[in-house]
């Protein structure tokens, strides 16, 4: 085998080493590229899913805060009217409770002929007692206010997230 001949086989085999090698990098360039285009649309999916769930959370948060408004404004009014309602009786110093729920009973029965509880007779609060039933109302004014408030909220979130 004379050198020249032996020169050509090892230029065949190092250009089809080359051309073999290009062909290779060739494809797998082309695999890389699927996997990310592949890559991207998944990306792009998950992104918009997201981007949908942080609306749903915002018109959420938007909801809750006008409902937060709403509760708040409600309880105000309510209070206040406790207040001026407490405002108003304070001003007389005497707050009778009428017992007409009571049932009467006949007044032959009783051989003193003083009146018995349940006669339907009023009674008068102390000061201190008056002082505790506009706080005991107030507490209740405010509880069914903050249950009132959890309700919508909850019946609210129901309806953003029916899992």
């Amino acid at each position: 085998m004379t050198y020249a001949k032996l020169l050509g086989w090892l230029l065949c085999f190092l250009l089809g080493l080359a051309a073999g090698s290009l062909w290779h990098k060739y494809h797998q360039t082309q695999d890389n590229l699927a996997r990310q285009k592949e890559q991207n649309a998944r990306l792009v999916e998950h992104n918009l899913k997201l981007a949908s769930a942080n609306q749903k959370n915002l018109q959420l948060q938007n909801q809750i805060d006008l409902l937060s408004t709403q509760a708040t404004r409600e309880l105000h009014d309510a209070l206040s009217e406790n207040n001026r309602l407490a405002a108003d009786l304070a001003v007389s110093e005497r707050m009778r409770l009428k017992g007409s729920y009571c049932p009467r009973t006949d007044p032959g029965s009783d051989p003193a002929g003083a009146g018995q509880p349940g006669d339907g007779a009023g009674v008068e609060l102390s000061e201190e007692t008056r002082r505790l039933v506009w706080d005991l109302r107030r507490e209740l004014i405010q509880d069914q206010q903050d249950i009132l408030y959890l309700r919508e909220y909850v019946r609210r979130l129901r309806a953003t997230n029916p899992e």
